[in-house]
């Protein structure tokens, strides 16, 4: 829905796309101090958190994706992009 503005047309990579950008965003404003590190937001990251793991459950083919991501990141200068 965030990515398409629609339940339809819904694609298992757009999980590697939102649910870490969401995280990163929270712990930005959270070290930033934009935010308050309240039990609030912690509980938010860690429900986002729990959806993400349940997202790699369900899709198993996602993990392999991270982990060449991260091979190339770890063996590759070139792949090493913000």
């Amino acid at each position: 829905m965030i990515m398409t503005n629609s339940t339809r047309n819904f694609k298992k990579e757009f999980i590697l796309e939102v649910l870490p950008k969401l995280m990163i965003t929270i712990i930005y404003y959270i070290m930033d101090e934009k935010k308050h590190a309240s039990v609030r937001n912690i509980r938010l990251l860690t429900h986002i958190h729990s959806i993400f793991l349940y997202c790699l459950r369900k899709f198993p083919e996602l993990t392999e994706h991270i982990k060449n991501h991260l091979t190339k990141f770890i063996e590759n200068e070139d792949a090493r992009t913000k």
